[in-house]
């Protein structure tokens, strides 16, 4: 496709940041285009601040909500690999898996492996956001890298019928298709 949906994602979040993009009628609680897209910067300064690079793995489980979409998003116009996980999933396959270590609720680091660095990050993203974006955050901040429409985007897992569950590679074509 000539299209691409990290383009699409860019103009689409620039063009419509006033109108409501995400809800969930649970917690009574909603991001317009414009709030998703300022969610997305901080957790792009966190995938800088975690060392993610183009083509890194972040694995996503629980229900599905707001934060679970900005995620997703988050990592794809990123440049690296969302592996969502069905929160249903057996410990063993999630385990098999091996998923982050972050809340849904409000992105506070749950678990980290060596030391505190990023649970510290994260407490301080409100500052580091400001010392990025001293003049706001403005449509002309919503800039994503190119990512080629062959990348792939998502590994999603089925249940598997066989042993463990099975990871199917998407690309940003195959969603962009979808999109489209």
């Amino acid at each position: 496709l000539k299209e691409n949906l990290i383009e699409l994602y860019q103009k689409s979040f620039r063009e419509n940041k006033e109108l409501p993009a995400l809800s969930d009628y649970f917690k009574k609680e909603s991001f317009s285009y414009f709030e998703m897209a300022k969610e997305i910067a901080k957790l792009h300064l966190l995938f800088e601040e975690a060392g993610l690079q183009r083509g890194d793995k972040v694995a996503l489980i629980g229900r599905n909500n707001p934060r679970w979409c900005i995620v997703y998003i988050a990592t794809i116009t990123y440049g690296a690999v969302i592996v969502p996980i069905l929160q249903d999933f057996s410990p063993n396959d999630v385990h098999h898996i091996s998923p982050g270590g972050f809340s849904l609720t409000d992105f506070h680091c749950l678990y980290e492996r060596h030391g505190d660095s990023l649970a510290r990050f994260q407490r301080e993203i409100g500052k580091r956001y400001r010392c990025r974006y001293p003049r706001g955050f403005t449509s002309k901040e919503i800039a994503y890298p190119k990512i080629d429409n062959d990348s792939v985007a998502v590994i999603s897992y089925t249940s598997g019928t066989t042993g463990f569950s099975k990871g199917v590679m998407l690309t940003i074509n195959n969603l962009t298709g979808n999109v489209l």
